[in-house]
């Protein structure tokens, strides 16, 4: 007995002096990037080029940072390029407009492409928005978001994505996106955060209220001392 005490002593002794050896902290996960527009995660900023095309449409043309400004490595992108979705066609618009943002919260920016004239299914020019994923190599892979707003008149869209922006607009730390549409909608709201399987966490319109709203341009940024865009 006297033996046993004194190894369960010992026991107690060694657990207060190293803590509990069988605790394992559960791994961390990834930080939202501290840069919106660091595609690669290196810590330097990256240039987005709109303007250019492609065959019988658009391309983005892309040129990565370095420590001492712009660097030599230049992407370009279209919708021939290999995981961007869709085909290249003419009035698509592929490259209209364009933000950056950590969608996923992975700690690279992601690139946001507007195509507001390309069609989808039966409707025509009902849009959509190419995001195109970051990650330690650059930009890889897209998902498209279409317009999730219910079409009003058979075979017409809204052009969806006339001009596109990013923000965190409802201050929950989650990069949200906001782009014209043609139809009452006005602005449509999609909410993060984003996965590369095409799921979001909601869409609300802000211009239903209003009968109708129309915007050819849009601006974020913070207004006020809360957390919000």
């Amino acid at each position: 007995m006297h033996a046993r005490r004194t190894a369960l002593t010992a026991a107690v002794a060694l657990v207060a002096t190293i803590g509990t050896p069988f605790l394992v902290a559960p791994a961390a996960s990834a930080a939202p990037a501290k840069l919106n527009d660091d595609f690669n995660g290196d810590g330097y900023r990256d240039i987005v080029m709109l303007g250019g095309t492609h065959g019988k449409d658009g391309r983005v043309t892309v040129v990565y940072g370095t420590s001492s400004g712009p660097g030599t490595r230049v992407q370009i992108l279209h919708q021939d390029s290999p995981g961007i979705p869709g085909a290249v066609e003419a009035e698509d618009g592929w490259g209209t407009a364009a933000t950056t943002a950590d969608l996923d919260r992975d700690g690279y920016a992601d690139l946001v492409v507007s195509s507001p004239g390309e069609d989808v299914g039966d409707v025509q020019m009902r849009g959509g928005l190419t995001v195109v994923w970051g990650g330690s190599k650059g930009l890889g892979s897209g998902t498209v978001f279409n317009s999730p707003v219910p079409q009003e008149y058979e075979g017409s869209g809204d052009a969806f994505g006339e001009d596109v922006v990013s923000g965190d607009f409802d201050g929950d730390g989650d990069q949200d996106l906001a782009a014209t549409s043609g139809s009452r909608a006005g602005v449509v709201l999609l909410k993060g955060p984003f996965t590369r399987t095409g799921g979001k966490s909601g869409w609300s319109s802000l211009g239903g209220s209003y009968g109708y709203l129309w915007a050819a341009n849009l601006v974020a940024g913070r207004v006020t001392a809360d957390a919000a865009t």
